[in-house]
């Protein structure tokens, strides 16, 4: 090695030596960027002129240590990052996610609500206002007349009399019926009771053309104190009308071939 050059400690690398170096000097190797300190050799040397020695000045070059800083820097902020990144979806599913039960799998049937079973679309009632029930064929009158009215009033119960007071019934029932009575609820009805045991029945109703009824009465028994049981024998059939026999004159009577509607009727003077 000429006098003039000395090598790098860490690469190998020859490097000119522009001007005497003194006792100790830093030097950079400009190949591997490698600080060492460079110096007069103290020991002979067969060769003549100046002889250089170098050691390095640190184990880790300058470079080096800053990409390493770098790299460590770099890998925490990953860490960092992922870890925010996890703990941040963790708590977004936690409240926006629905609770899952974990004793219900996916075969078991659904579990109802605590306030009770809410209607399935097999469960759902029907709505009457966009489809209404189909009309009952009760509310008319056999021929097709209609009777639109009040709402129905039960039967009077039965109730057990002694015979005297059941016998007061009837003769009272036998006293009051025989007459002519007339309605306009729900619409113009005329009933005339005859004494010879003949009874007609007229119906007036505004979209039918008035219809007659003729057949026999008799009154059978007594239901309650102020209800007679009368028989009517109308075309071959037979039927038992509750009649009250209100306190003052009027009477609540069945209409014929339509029990559920109870007319007030008050006799024709």
């Amino acid at each position: 090695m000429s006098p003039s050059s000395l090598c790098c400690p860490r690469c190998g690398q020859v490097l000119a030596v522009s001007a005497p170096i003194g006792q100790a000097e830093t030097i950079c190797c400009p190949h591997c960027q490698t600080e060492f300190l460079a110096r007069t050799a103290t020991a002979d040397s067969d060769q003549p002129g100046e002889i250089y020695e170098a050691t390095l000045a640190s184990e880790t070059p300058p470079s080096c240590v800053a990409v390493r800083a770098i790299v460590l820097v770099a890998g925490v902020a990953v860490i960092a990052l992922t870890a925010g990144g996890y703990w941040a979806y963790k708590c977004w599913t936690a409240d926006v996610a629905p609770a899952v039960n974990p004793a219900q799998t996916d075969k078991s049937p659904p579990q109802a609500p605590a306030d009770g079973p809410s209607n399935t679309p097999d469960q759902q009632q029907p709505i009457f206002a966009t489809n209404p029930p189909p009309p009952d064929p009760a509310d008319k009158v056999k021929g097709g007349v209609g009777l639109p009215g009040p709402p129905p009033i039960p039967p009077p119960p039965p109730v057990q009399l002694d015979p005297a007071t059941a016998q007061e019934v009837i003769a009272e029932a036998c006293q009051r019926l025989p007459g002519t009575w007339r309605t306009t609820a729900p619409y113009p009805i005329t009933l005339t009771y005859h004494a010879d045991g003949q009874v007609e029945l007229t119906l007036q109703p505004s979209n039918a053309p008035p219809r007659q009824l003729r057949g026999r009465w008799q009154v059978r028994e007594a239901l309650n104190r102020f209800t007679a049981g009368v028989e009517w024998q109308i075309a071959g059939r037979t039927a038992t009308l509750a009649v009250v026999l209100e306190p003052d004159g009027t009477i609540q009577h069945p209409i014929w071939g339509q029990t559920r509607v109870i007319p007030l009727f008050e006799k024709a003077k």
